[in-house]
Formats: structure tokens, C-alpha cells, sequence
């Protein structure tokens, strides 16, 4: 009696013919995934992230999980340079205790609630000849937990020569702002120097160090501009402007990089496109495995340029990017040679199941 589903299957053609198709079917699916296996990539030598571009108006980078130097706290800083000048406009910060006291040991009066903040050099009051201007240093430090993500973007129209701006946006943390007035010299009213501190509708002339506390999920603005209207004081021969990130840098092969991060993107936000849309470019390191490193920020005219290292899952249009390891196999003699004998067998395996004849039926004992 126990041979008798046997029996059956085997004089069950079409029941045969349907097993082997599942087993085909088993063995070309696991063919696939050996041709499309996700494994982190090294992303400088993918080249996509070496550097990666996010254009004026309409991508923004995501920085998800930022980490920098817990000592430092400190996420990006920038120097106007010897021939430059910086412009921040906050959508909501307020004063620190210590910049609102300093203040009032002068006799202003500052709000210390919330509100639009300003910061921009004022017009010199003596001419350049002969004075070395001031330079502005900007600082932005994580005040007690890091973001739970960064949003860095260009808006308005391509600077060309005149101008460099970039917006940052810190999700799910407050930030300070440190903004500091360096003089070279002895004279506070040289280009540069004497700055406008405007909170709410409150302005003042200072040169004194300026803090301020960022508010959460709210917007810093930059905008670099020449000293003087016919200067190019941009970092290098392609007109970058290197915004610099992190705290102390790296000096020893054991010491942690300065900025690093769990996952790095590049969405776009232009009009029309569509708001759940994947992102254009993204790179995510291994759960539990190292964080990626973002080694430099360039800012253009038109553009923002990041470049990123590590290794890490990479996805272009939400598509991951994955590995050919069968492509790998096949080109192992030893290996293609193995799989070719294997296929043959199991397509001759099938062949036999379907098309060999069916057993003829023994005659009953009773008969």
C-alpha cells in the first residue's frame, strides 16, 4: 500500500511535468539572486559619491544620523577669507544668555524670545587702503543631542562671481550659532569689522562675538559676497567655497573622522516632482557596521558638491545598485564548469521525470 501514491505520481504525467516546472522555476530564481545579491560597495570606488552634485533649486542632501567629535560638538564651520564677507539669516533664534548680558553691560536692549535674526557687515567707515579687513568666522554646534537629520540646499539664482549661498536645516535639534568678528589689526572700523545684529525688528552695530541659540527644524540662511564688487575671494580655480565640517580633525589612523553619518541622500524638490518620489542618489551604511564619512562640502555658484566615503548599500532612483556574483562565478573556470555540469543534470533530472514512460500496473493478488 505504501508504494501506491507513488505509483500514481509516476503515471501521472502531467503531475510529473508540473513538479519539474517548480524545480526549473526554484533553480532560475536562485540564479537570479546570484545575480542580483546586495552587499555593501565601496563608495569611492562606485564613483557616485566622489563627488556626488545637488543643483541649485532643485535638490536638497539629506544627512541622516549626522556624528561629529562629542567634545567639539561642532557639525559645519566656514571664514569669510581675507576678501569676503558672510551674511546669516536665521527664521527663528534667540540670543544666548551671555551675548544678551553682554549687551546690556552697553546699555542694548536685544530680545531674547524666538524670532528672525540678521547678521551682516555693515558699510566700513574708513576706506581699505591701507586697513587689513576684519575676517567673520561662523560656527554651528549640536547644543545637546545631534539632528535627527541635516538638510543642506541653494535657492535664489546662480552667485556666479558676485555670490555663494546655501541654507541648513536641522531636523529634530536646536543648534548654536557662533559668530565671531577676528581683527588683524587695531582698528575695529575696517572693512568688514563692524557688523548689523538685527533681532525681530531690534538692530545694533557691533564687533563683539555674537551666540545664538537656533530653534528646532528651523532654517539658517548663508550668503557669501566679495569685499570688494570686483574680487573673487571664492576658495579655489573652480570657484568653490569648502564649507568645513566637524570638529578636530583626524591626525591619527585609530582617531574617528570629523563628520560622519548613518545614511546620505540627494532628493529633489523642484516643482512638480513628486513628494513620496525616492531619492535620486542614496548611500546607507550596514546596520551595527561602520558610519559613512563625508570628507568635504564644496559650495558653487549653482551647485552644492559632496563627497562621501565608506562602504555602504547604494540605490540610484530607489533602485539599489547590487552584485553580479553569478557574472563572478561564470568567470571562474573551475566554478562555470561546476554550475554547467549542475544545469545539465538537472534539466536531464526533469527530462527523465517527465518524459520517461509511466510503470505498467501489477495485477492484484486476487485476480
Amino acid at each position: 500500500m505504501s508504494f501506491i501514491p507513488l505509483l500514481a505520481f509516476r503515471q501521472q504525467r502531467l503531475l510529473r511535468a508540473g513538479v519539474g516546472l517548480l524545480v526549473l522555476a526554484a533553480a532560475a530564481f536562485a540564479l537570479y539572486k546570484l545575480a542580483h545579491v546586495q552587499r555593501p560597495v565601496d563608495l569611492a570606488t562606485a564613483g557616485k559619491f566622489s563627488p556626488a552634485t545637488i543643483k541649485l533649486g532643485e535638490q536638497e542632501l539629506i544627512i541622516e544620523g549626522p556624528v561629529v567629535d562629542r567634545e567639539e560638538g561642532l557639525l559645519f564651520s566656514c571664514d569669510s577669507g581675507p576678501r569676503g564677507i558672510v551674511q546669516l539669516n536665521f527664521d527663528r533664534a534667540r540670543l544666548d544668555q551671555q551675548t544678551i548680558e553682554l549687551f546690556e553691560s552697553l546699555n542694548v536692549k536685544l530680545p531674547a524670545t524666538f524670532a528672525p535674526v540678521d547678521y551682516r557687515a555693515a558699510e566700513a567707515k574708513s576706506s581699505s587702503a591701507g586697513h587689513e579687513p576684519c575676517r567673520t568666522r561662523i560656527e554651528l554646534r549640536v547644543v545637546s543631542s545631534a539632528p535627527a537629520e541635516i538638510r543642506i540646499s541653494q535657492l535664489s539664482d546662480p552667485g556666479f562671481n558676485r555670490r555663494r549661498q546655501l541654507q541648513i536645516t536641522a531636523i529634530g535639534a536646536e543648534l548654536n550659532a557662533d559668530m565671531l568678528t577676528q581683527s588683524p589689526g587695531e582698528d575695529s572700523f575696517a572693512p568688514g569689522c563692524q557688523k548689523i545684529l538685527k533681532v525681530d525688528n531690534v538692530s545694533h552695530s557691533t564687533s563683539l562675538e555674537v551666540t545664538a541659540l537656533v530653534a528646532e527644524d528651523s532654517t539658517v540662511h548663508f550668503t557669501f559676497l566679495p569685499l570688494v564688487a570686483d574680487s573673487t575671494p571664492w576658495g579655489d580655480a573652480q570657484g568653490s567655497l569648502p564649507l568645513d565640517l566637524g570638529g578636530a580633525p583626524k591626525l591619527n589612523a585609530t582617531d574617528a573622522p570629523p563628520f560622519q553619518a548613518r545614511a546620505v541622500s540627494i532628493r529633489s524638490f523642484a516643482s512638480g516632482a513628486p513628494t513620496n518620489a525616492p531619492p535620486l542618489l542614496s548611500a546607507r551604511s550596514e546596520a551595527g557596521g561602520p558610519l559613512l564619512t563625508i570628507s568635504s562640502l564644496k559650495i558653487f555658484s549653482d551647485q552644492l558638491q559632496v563627497s562621501v566615503a565608506g562602504k555602504g548599500s547604494l540605490a540610484i532612483d530607489g533602485v539599489a545598485q547590487t552584485a553580479n556574483l553569478l557574472k563572478l562565478f561564470q568567470e571562474n573556470l573551475t566554478i562555470s564548469g561546476l554550475l554547467i555540469a549542475a544545469n545539465g543534470a538537472l534539466l536531464a533530472w526533469v527530462a527523465r521525470l517527465v518524459f520517461q514512460a509511466p510503470p505498467a500496473s501489477r495485477p492484484r493478488k486476487d485476480e
